[in-house]
């Protein structure tokens, strides 16, 4: 996940003698400093972001309120480092400093594309996005503004070689701006994987090993491996 991908960063960068400071807003991930035990972690207050409402001018004000946290943490760091490049995950955090504070530009830009936030919110949410008008309209202004966050970006890293056609295709992202680093594997998780004892099954033929890893949500085909498991138990496999 996109936690997995910033630590698999924060590590590498710290090897080759760079410090890495990440702001993030209050949650799991920002207060997770022995996973991230590489890096300085800033925290944002959540403030309204912790109210769970629909209304829009709440929403818009935490925006707003977001914006200026973010911009005002960076300046902030921007005092006491100098600052080679930065690193965008995540939409808003991205167009915080893109457009209201434009100086970033003089710095390496890179950000990271995990995936369409805006089909993600789409499939949670299929039966409101058929009936709503509202909730179509927001999911087409998410879009926008993925859309602008990338055009912005000089460099974009996707996960996959799915997600680079997905953004040349969807979002008119030239090829040269892309590069794919593939999501890693945590070091200490692959050792122990590797050196548990061995299980005789994995070594029978009728046996198949399956791991499947994601979200649970429409698009990542759950039904289709239900189906799959299906066919193969009827072959006879355990």
């Amino acid at each position: 996940g996109v936690s997995s991908s910033i630590n698999a960063y924060t590590i590498y960068l710290e090897s080759k003698g760079f410090k890495t400071i990440i702001i993030a807003e209050e949650g799991e991930t920002a207060h997770s400093e022995d996973y991230f035990s590489k890096s300085q972690i800033v925290v944002l207050s959540r403030g309204y972001g912790s109210i769970q409402t629909n209304n829009i001018f709440v929403r818009l004000y935490y925006r707003i309120h977001f914006i200026k946290k973010f911009v005002t943490a960076f300046s902030e760091i921007e005092k006491k480092y100098t600052v080679t490049a930065i690193h965008f995950n995540l939409t808003w955090s991205a167009l915080s400093l893109l457009l209201f504070y434009p100086r970033v530009r003089k710095y390496s830009l890179v950000m990271t594309f995990h995936g369409d936030t805006a089909l993600e919110l789409q499939n949670q949410n299929l039966h409101l996005y058929s009936v709503s008008k509202l909730v179509r309209i927001r999911l087409r202004f998410l879009k926008f503004l993925q859309n602008l966050t990338l055009r912005l970006t000089p460099r974009i890293i996707a996960i996959s070689k799915y997600l680079e056609n997905y953004l040349i295709k969807e979002f008119c992202v030239p090829a040269h701006k892309i590069t794919v680093v593939y999501g890693g594997v945590n070091r200490i998780w692959q050792n122990k994987l590797v050196n548990r004892p061995k299980d005789k099954n994995l070594y029978d033929s009728r046996f198949i090993n399956l791991l499947h890893i994601s979200r649970f949500e429409h698009r990542k085909g759950q039904d289709l491996l239900l189906r799959a498991i299906r066919i193969v138990l009827d072959k006879g496999y355990k």
